[in-house]
């Protein structure tokens, strides 16, 4: 997904939803490099992995799933890159609503 020049990389909860997340971002001409780590496994290793297959890759890093902001953490010093945190995306938005 280009925004802007931009590349998009998803990190997400289980290699089994990278083909559908893939399919509902082309349904909109849109094309993320996407990777899978859980954040529930507590796996640095695996964290270290999704990180390497989006770096040079992307430009900016969207977590979705029920991350936490340690897991943004990680994935920002492992990339360096700008991360947008899904599900606290969705918390300003209601909570703006609200």
């Amino acid at each position: 997904m280009l925004l802007n020049g931009r590349r998009l990389g998803v990190i997400v909860l289980l290699q089994e939803q990278i083909v559908s997340l893939k399919n509902k971002f082309q349904q909109y001409d849109l094309y993320p490099v996407i990777a899978s780590v859980s954040p529930y496994a507590n796996d640095m290793e695996a964290f270290e992995k999704a990180c390497r297959e989006l770096k040079g890759k992307a430009n900016m890093i969207l977590l979705v799933c029920m991350y936490t902001e340690e897991s943004r953490r990680i994935v920002e010093e492992k990339t360096s890159l700008p991360i947008i945190l899904s599900n606290a995306l969705m918390a300003k938005l209601i909570s703006k609503m609200i």
